[in-house]
């Protein structure tokens, strides 16, 4: 999502905000799903509205997971850019230019899975467990 960093009072500081956003809405609404599927089970005798709301779960997290892993120009990228100190920010940012070439990379070689999975995995066990579903 293009930013305008002239419409941010501290762009290296507000930057984390921006980008913390995204994958908070990604993980709000895997919370509202799992709610959601908690109470589907007596209302929804053919499962309809249950399997939807695990899928709403899954993909949610599996968004928020992608979007935080730190690869420019991905959301996690430029929260690891607001966060290193400035010269190492700077380089950093630099390789936003190759940041979805290494993502198509990572997933044609399967290595995008295999750091996701046990990300994805344990957010969704954190989930599960609280909403004890």
């Amino acid at each position: 999502m293009p930013v305008n960093f002239g419409n941010l009072n501290n762009p290296k500081n507000d930057m984390f905000w921006v980008a913390a956003a995204g994958p908070g809405a990604n993980l709000f609404m895997a919370l509202l799903w799992a709610l959601a599927l908690k109470f589907a089970g007596p209302l929804d005798e053919p499962g309809f509205f249950a399997k939807m709301a695990e899928q709403g779960v899954i993909i949610n997290v599996v968004l928020m997971v992608l979007n935080l892993l730190p690869i420019p120009p991905l959301d996690g990228g430029r929260i690891m850019v607001s966060i290193l100190p400035n010269a190492l920010a700077y380089r950093f940012a630099q390789l936003e230019r190759f940041g979805f070439m290494l993502v198509i990379l990572l997933m044609a070689t399967g290595m995008l899975n295999v750091l996701m999975n046990p990300l994805v995995r344990a957010t969704l066990g954190l989930i599960t467990t609280v909403f004890g579903i």
